[in-house]
């Protein structure tokens, strides 16, 4: 932010509009900004569009070969479980916790997000169940 605040909603068409290039490599320039796009969206607690945002991500990112993985990509898998989380969208939220939890296992809050959503799930299922 430079020293001086600025609003979300600012920063996200700022955002989308640099389309700089990684100098490390890592990313091709549309999936970071989409990367970018998921986490302001989140932030703004828009979950449909920060799920879109993630998936627009990844796909870009599969697009083209990447060296390594970075913190982006594991935190972008753990923004978009969190998007699905908050739509309840179990299945998702812990694909996406998983994803982030392969990537960097070292990372408790992965795995106990993941464990969250699974066990969030059971349960929504079993009540569903238990209504039908």
């Amino acid at each position: 932010m430079l020293g001086k605040p600025c609003h979300l909603q600012t920063s996200v068409a700022l955002h989308l509009g640099s389309w700089q290039h990684d100098s490390r490599g890592l990313f091709p320039p549309v999936a970071q900004a989409w990367y970018g796009k998921g986490a302001a969206a989140r932030a703004l607690e828009r979950w449909e569009a920060a799920v879109q945002a993630s998936h627009c991500a990844e796909t870009s990112r599969l697009m083209i070969p990447i060296r390594q993985t970075s913190n982006s990509t594991v935190q972008a898998w753990y923004r978009e479980g969190a998007a699905a989380q908050a739509l309840e969208r179990w299945e998702a939220a812990a694909q996406a916790f998983f994803e982030a939890f392969r990537l960097d296992p070292e990372n408790t809050s992965f795995s106990d997000a993941f464990q969250n959503a699974v066990a969030r799930g059971q349960a929504a299922h079993a009540a569903a169940a238990g209504r039908g």
